[in-house]
């Protein structure tokens, strides 16, 4: 089933629960002690803007690119910041589903510039 447009746009995963994440690598468990640092920071982190490098740059990208009505770069940014990570899959199925709602109105406009064409080569 193809997402809403609205639900793309307002509910990416929760960023600090991807931002935790992407602070393990997928070999990395972790004890409860490096999750509960990687939370505190996660709660401690102020919108780094879209500067600099690492997870959170990248999450805030992603977000940047959301408010800014850019779903697919809003997935990509999403998506490089959680590769490799413990937050991959927490960011997948949102991803999928920005992509594909990119995909779907891409398609929309495409076909609405066709049907506009063939309407004014008829006239």
């Amino acid at each position: 089933m193809l997402p809403q447009r609205s639900s793309c746009h307002s509910a990416p995963p929760r960023p600090r629960t991807t931002l935790q994440l992407a602070y393990f690598p997928e070999s990395s468990g972790g004890g409860i002690v490096s999750h509960a640092v990687a939370a505190a920071a996660a709660a401690l982190k102020t919108d780094a803007g879209a500067e600099g490098g690492g997870a959170d740059a990248a999450v805030s990208k992603a977000r940047a690119h959301l408010r800014a009505g850019r779903l697919l770069a809003a997935a990509d940014a999403l998506s490089r910041a959680a590769a490799g990570s413990q937050a991959a899959d927490a960011a997948a199925a949102w991803v999928a589903d920005a992509r594909a709602r990119a995909l779907a109105d891409q398609n929309a406009r495409l076909l609405q510039a066709h049907a506009t064409s063939t309407a004014a080569s008829l006239a």
